[in-house]
């Protein structure tokens, strides 16, 4: 889930991604993977609008972390969504 405003006037993508309720998930939670090799289906209300190679996203996981880690404290079972793609437009 994104908030597309604050996607567009924030110069991370962090808040628009992780902010409180966003995080619809489980009912688990895979903690052994290789995101590298994972696809990412993007759906809305069902119908799949893209997929795409997860090692495609825009920002790596260690980018990613690393920037976040600029602005907050992230512990350890701290969850962070991610994945822009560029995906398109609905």
């Amino acid at each position: 889930m994104s908030e597309r405003t604050w996607q567009r006037n924030d110069r991370t993508m962090w808040r628009d991604k992780n902010s409180d309720t966003f995080k619809p998930m489980g009912p688990w939670i895979e903690t052994n993977l290789n995101y590298r090799n994972l696809e990412t289906i993007i759906r809305l209300n069902d119908i799949k609008l893209d997929r795409f190679a997860t090692a495609n996203m825009i920002f790596d996981v260690e980018t990613y972390m690393s920037e976040i880690s600029k602005y907050i404290t992230l512990y350890p079972g701290d969850l962070i969504w991610m994945g822009t793609y560029g995906c398109p437009k609905t």
